[in-house]
């Protein structure tokens, strides 16, 4: 039973990392910065998103091994659309569906270590885009409905965003099955 528990947990590290099971969350993403903002602030949030990536593959290759670069790189893009998107809902789903499977299946030290990491790249770059918005676009949105969060994204997106990812941790974890069945089969 423990050997099979070792390889499931292998097969869930290894599927988490395929970079393809994560291109349907990546064209979400892009379709909700597109719907709901102007073409300015997409530009600005998606230049945004392309730095973050650079900045964060930059420091995490220096400082930690070639799988924990991928964990590092997801944290700081999941804590950059935490702060972009400002919905609670969003917030607390992600902190538990991510938190949770990364603790149970890698060490504590080093998500916590690189979960600091993310959030220190991710603030600097939103502070940066914030900056950009404000100062050179020159565009300030304000939304009073309960349709939209507070940073103007409408409610249905988030609620896609979040259908999206439990699509994609589902596959992993389907995948990750599938393998165990096979290898001890």
């Amino acid at each position: 039973m423990e050997y099979a528990k070792n390889i499931f947990i292998e097969n869930v590290k290894d599927t988490f990392l395929n970079i393809w099971l994560w291109i349907p969350l990546m064209v979400a993403i892009f379709y909700i910065l597109i719907k709901n903002n102007s073409w300015k602030r997409f530009l600005v949030n998606l230049f945004s998103i392309l730095f973050l990536l650079m900045l964060s593959l930059r420091i995490a290759k220096q400082w930690v091994g070639e799988k924990e670069e991928f964990i590092s790189v997801v944290v700081a893009i999941g804590c950059f659309l935490l702060c972009l998107i400002r919905s609670l809902k969003f917030i607390i789903f992600v902190l538990l569906c991510f938190i949770g499977l990364l603790v149970v299946f890698w060490n504590i030290e080093d998500i916590i270590y690189q979960f600091i990491q993310g959030l220190l790249i991710s603030s600097f770059v939103y502070l940066l885009s914030l900056y950009i918005i404000n100062c050179i676009v020159k565009e300030r949105s304000n939304y009073i409905s309960d349709e939209y969060t507070k940073a103007g994204y409408l409610v249905g997106d988030v609620n896609l965003l979040i259908l999206f990812i439990c699509f994609i941790l589902n596959l992993i974890l389907l995948i990750s099955l599938f393998k165990l069945i096979y290898i001890i089969t």
